[in-house]
């Protein structure tokens, strides 16, 4: 087994097709998670171990063993079970997690001077030790996130999002991790490997989509659209009903439906502003526009 893999999954970071390989493996070696165990109280019997990792792991390993293991851990007060193996690989990198970057929701300066822009429930990591010695490179964990990156020839910025690296030396970008990995270019240009695999470079106004399995989709969007999230206001000038219809998904999280050929062709004229709620940006587009909706749901309205 992979310790890298198991100490992703001691910190629940594995994907669902991970994890499942580490159970299957829980399952199946509880003789060598109990030698795991062996090895961590020989090198480190002094850190305590947290209850919530012994009980993710002791939810996938046989009840007879489980049992056998609890009454070994009562005797030696020892750590537990796989967990003790993982805690054993992590304590020998103490060093190199503890320069380990977590940034959550937000905006932040990195130490080269680039700038990322966070969404709600957005997570990204880097290493502190190595950004910019060979690479500046970061990983997007989930959410996502809008870069305006500094040049640099020599050091190349790598982001790593579920298998997918995307490559620059100097642009500005977004990459949404969802059900596929969406990279949108606002700047310059960026090169889109996965898996080892090169998908090619995107440009300002184009998107790519890569699925889990490798698939890959290429549209065309508008570049300004990329990271509108992050914008406290936005004015829409001249814009077709499409492009409204994203811009108000991505500014407010609503979508837009129509079976109205007129409204699909008119063009849009709005300033969109975060303290103005849904419903008066609706109205405003209707009375502008000569046009009524519908609220069909929470987030969906229908235009006529």
């Amino acid at each position: 087994m992979n310790t890298n893999l198991l100490e992703k999954f001691i910190k629940n970071e594995c994907t669902a097709a991970e994890a499942e390989q580490v159970k299957a493996w829980l399952a199946e070696h509880p003789d060598a998670v109990e030698q795991y165990m062996a090895e961590a109280w020989q090198e480190e019997p002094a850190h305590p171990m947290p209850a919530a990792m012994e009980q993710s792991i002791l939810a996938n390993i046989p009840v007879r063993r489980t049992r056998h293991l609890r009454t070994w851990l009562s005797a030696a007060a020892a750590v537990l079970v796989l967990v003790a193996g993982s805690w054993f690989f992590l304590s020998q990198r103490t060093s190199t997690s503890a320069s380990m970057i977590t940034l959550t929701a937000g905006k932040f300066i990195l130490p080269d001077k680039s700038e990322i822009w966070l969404k709600q429930n957005s997570r990204l990591q880097y290493d502190s030790l190595s950004f910019g010695k060979t690479t500046r490179s970061v990983t997007l964990l989930e959410g996502e996130a809008f870069f305006d990156i500094q040049q640099d020839a020599s050091h190349p910025f790598l982001v790593n999002s579920n298998g997918v690296e995307t490559k620059v030396l100097g642009t500005s970008f977004s990459v949404h991790m969802a059900q596929k990995v969406i990279i949108t270019v606002a700047t310059g240009k960026v090169g889109i490997r996965y898996q080892g695999h090169e998908l090619g470079a995107l440009t300002p106004g184009r998107q790519m989509l890569v699925a889990e399995d490798g698939k890959v989709e290429r549209k065309d969007q508008p570049e300004w659209l990329a990271g509108i999230w992050k914008e406290s206001s936005l004015q829409l000038t001249d814009t077709n009903y499409e492009e409204l219809g994203t811009a108000l998904e991505l500014f407010y999280g609503i979508h837009l439906e129509t079976a109205s050929s007129k409204v699909r062709r008119q063009r849009y004229n709005i300033q969109l502003k975060r303290e103005t709620s849904v419903e008066e940006v609706i109205q405003v587009l209707s009375l502008l526009n000569g046009i009524t909706y519908e609220k069909k749901d929470a987030n969906t309205y229908i235009i006529k």
